[in-house]
């Protein structure tokens, strides 16, 4: 006897606690799979520009004076050499 409860007794009890938990445990693990795997995909990531935007955008940075004629000769050589 376990506390004034036989055997029979005492898994009856034990069985009303743990069915619960363990539905309750169920239902969470489900819930936050769910969560996971509805969860939108990561935003795409922009594409590069082309090389005819990025040589646009290097001569309007000439243009504007915020790059030196040296900075605009290496970076359009570059901008080339990738082709």
């Amino acid at each position: 006897m376990f506390m004034g409860f036989d055997g029979w007794h005492a898994l009856i009890v034990l069985g009303m606690v743990l069915v619960p938990l363990a539905i309750v445990a169920v239902i969470v693990l489900v819930v936050v799979r769910v969560s996971r795997s509805s969860a939108p995909p990561a935003s795409p990531v922009a594409p590069a520009p082309s090389p005819a935007e990025r040589l646009a955008q290097l001569d309007r940075l000439r243009d504007e004076g915020r790059i030196s004629p040296t900075e605009y000769e290496q970076t359009r050589a570059r901008i080339l050499g990738e082709l």
